[in-house]
């Protein structure tokens, strides 16, 4: 707060940003709105990406090959059972049940309703695997090993589909059944309509809920719902490094985790290193050794994921995203180490800003705090306080331009169409696999 105050110096109407107890109304003309449309889905721009389903303009890029699912549930849960069956039947399980068939929009993946037919690219085994809540251990390893050999003999791409039980697992279970997922490509949901809601919901009720799963099963098979179009000045050679730190107390360990996307908005690259510790600071032989040693194997590698192809990292400029701030000398470890092979930015992105103001404005907007310091608001609050994202730039980076792409960025996560979140897809994910992960 020190910074900020320092910052807002002999500015009234900043200095009201300050005022955490009493957050006051910041007329729109002190704003920056981000207008320009970004998101790209095949040759249409889109400013919202709940366009997607309103102005039925599909999806960017389909699964290269036909998508086979395999269900892994909660041992004796049927609500889980209910919920698949309310979520994936076909339309005559639907209808004779009584249910609705909720409307979802993604051309070439599913059809316009929410019914799965012989003809869509979208199958799934009828065997469903099961898993111990209590451990997270896979009750039939064996079993969905079989499954998933037989989806490859098939030269189809499997998607494992596992639903969170209703109570919350424990810390311990849930990253068990991470890891005995971890050879399969899987993506995790959870059974967000209550029991009783579940012969009850209609088609509107549903929306939210089918598009996050339609989502991630998408992402999962290498298909893209939108991308970010390029503008000028924006090379293929420009992309955005996330870091975070996660720390056990307990055991007195930590990890930072280095998540790779390009220009486009792709995610390109995931890793993690477990460091002995409890500490924020990222160790200096990550910074300095690792991840030169790491966009080294990325150049040489043509397969970087098992579902798409794609070609050998080529980076021309990076700018990196620090979850927070930058602590001890890792800001200069990263000039040292990477200035002299690529242009280097260095923003950090702190999520959690003191700073909370009301406003009137509808769209997203950018607030200039000071020369090196910007505040993003992704959504609108007319009423009540709204939390922004703070980033600092060090360097000659254009404050204003590099807020920009971090609200963009923010845009790519595909969890769902209806509420991305605050953080840009680097350091948001960053954070979730630091935290998250038990080993890299």
């Amino acid at each position: 707060m020190d910074e900020v105050h320092a910052a807002v110096q002999g500015e009234p109407v900043f200095q009201t940003l300050a005022d955490t107890q009493h957050p006051r109304t910041i007329e729109p003309e002190f704003f920056h709105p981000i207008q320009e449309k970004r998101l790209l889905v095949r040759k249409t721009l889109i400013q919202e990406r709940s366009q997607i389903n309103h102005n039925r303009t599909g999806i960017h890029r389909k699964p290269l090959k036909p998508v086979q699912l395999q269900f892994v549930v909660p041992a004796d849960d049927s609500t889980a059972v209910d919920y698949l069956t309310l979520r994936f039947a076909g339309e005559n399980v639907l209808k004779a049940r009584g249910l609705p068939r909720p409307e979802i929009n993604v051309p070439g993946l599913w059809h316009s309703k929410w019914s799965l037919k012989a003809q869509a690219p979208l199958s799934w085994f009828s065997t469903k695997h099961s898993y111990d809540p209590q451990t997270g251990e896979l009750l039939h390893p064996s079993s969905l090993e079989q499954s998933s050999d037989e989806a490859r003999q098939s030269e189809g791409i499997q998607v494992t589909v596992a639903v969170l039980p209703d109570q919350r697992m424990s810390r311990k279970a849930f990253q068990q059944l991470r890891q005995e997922l971890r050879p399969y490509n899987h993506v995790f949901i959870k059974p967000l309509s209550a029991p009783e809601r579940l012969t009850t919901e209609t088609p509107q009720q549903c929306w939210g809920d089918v598009s996050r799963i339609a989502l991630k099963i998408l992402r999962a098979s290498g298909g893209l719902p939108f991308e970010l179009a390029p503008v000028p000045g924006i090379s293929s050679g420009r992309h955005y490094l996330g870091l975070d730190v996660g720390r056990n107390l307990k055991e007195g360990w930590s990890q930072v985790a280095l998540v790779l996307v390009d220009w486009r908005g792709h995610v390109v690259a995931k890793r993690v290193e477990k460091f002995e510790g409890d500490t924020e600071r990222i160790p200096t032989r990550v910074l300095t050794e690792t991840l030169p040693e790491w966009f080294a194997e990325l150049r040489e590698v043509n397969v970087h994921d098992p579902v798409r192809r794609a070609g050998p990292l080529r980076m021309t400029q990076l700018v990196v995203h620090r979850d927070g701030r930058f602590v001890g000398e890792e800001l200069e470890e990263l000039v040292g180490a990477l200035g002299s092979s690529y242009r280097l930015d260095l923003i950090e992105i702190k999520k959690d800003s003191p700073l909370r103001i009301t406003t009137e404005v509808h769209e997203p907007h950018l607030y200039q705090v000071s020369p090196s310091t910007a505040l993003i608001f992704n959504v609108s609050a007319t009423q009540g306080k709204t939390r922004p994202l703070e980033i600092k730039v060090h360097g000659q980076t254009d404050l204003l331009e590099a807020a920009r792409q971090v609200y963009w960025l923010s845009e790519m996560r595909t969890d769902e169409l209806y509420r991305p979140g605050r953080l840009p897809i680097t350091t948001f994910l960053a954070d979730r696999i630091a935290n998250t992960r038990g080993e890299g």
